[in-house]
């Protein structure tokens, strides 16, 4: 991962947790990192505060806007026309939620109407049978309930930008923060013990590099046989 890369990912995923800790109903989170897995750069673990088996409207609500929180970070810290592909994962969960909730949970101002039946579901149908004047007013809502999130989550980080950049750079430093130190961040407002020691333990190094008590030794290259193995073959 180059630099950039971390510096983009550890805001991403900093707007992720900050989201998730200023809303109440959303989930807690327990962990985030920056070490990649599959095609995501990073990611945010989180867990329900309670066992329910059943989400409110307002739970609903803040698992779109926390999904969002990372795209929100990005533009808040890079601005509109550097945001990423970081967030493709975010969308497409955050954008079924928003279709469950119009098409087969009642919560939204096209009433009750169930689109999307069991049936539906039970094969699969993304598209219940209903008019194209019907899919545009579903895809008209699922826009406004997105917009409407992603609002919120500009809302949170813009007025915590300070505890982001706390997060993220506590990201940088040790690549994954445990749900103990994020509370930390949050209830004091400053850079965990484990932060600043790794921060001055790499300071001592660059330091010792910088003298030349520390050398940068290159790995052995591998020997190359090829040629060897070329004229063996010739030989026969």
């Amino acid at each position: 991962m180059t630099v950039q890369d971390k510096q983009i990912v550890s805001y991403h995923e900093a707007g992720h947790a900050l989201v998730g800790m200023k809303l109440e109903a959303a989930s807690k989170v327990q962990k985030v990192t920056i070490i990649p897995r599959g095609n995501a750069g990073g990611y945010t673990i989180m867990t329900p505060k309670d066992e329910s088996n059943f989400s409110s409207k307002e739970d609903l609500y803040a698992s779109i806007t926390g999904y969002l929180g990372g795209r929100a970070a990005e533009q808040i810290m890079f601005g509109k026309s550097k945001i990423t592909t970081g967030a493709h994962d975010d969308l497409d969960k955050a954008t079924s939620i928003a279709k469950r909730m119009v098409t087969s949970f009642g919560m939204s101002s096209l009433g009750l109407t169930k689109y999307i039946t069991m049936n539906d579901d039970a094969y699969g149908q993304t598209k219940g049978s209903y008019s194209d004047d019907v899919a545009a007013k579903i895809d008209a809502e699922i826009s406004k309930m997105l917009d409407k999130c992603f609002e919120k989550a500009i809302e949170i980080i813009t007025a915590n930008k300070a505890e982001l950049e706390l997060i993220a750079e506590s990201l940088r430093v040790l690549e994954t923060i445990t749900a103990e130190q994020i509370d930390y961040i949050d209830k004091e407002m400053k850079l965990p013990a484990e932060v600043l020691e790794e921060k001055e333990r790499h300071a001592r190094e660059e330091e010792k590099r910088a003298k030349g008590e520390i050398l940068e030794i290159e790995p052995d290259k591998p020997v190359d046989d090829s040629s060897k193995d070329k004229d063996k073959t010739d030989e026969k």
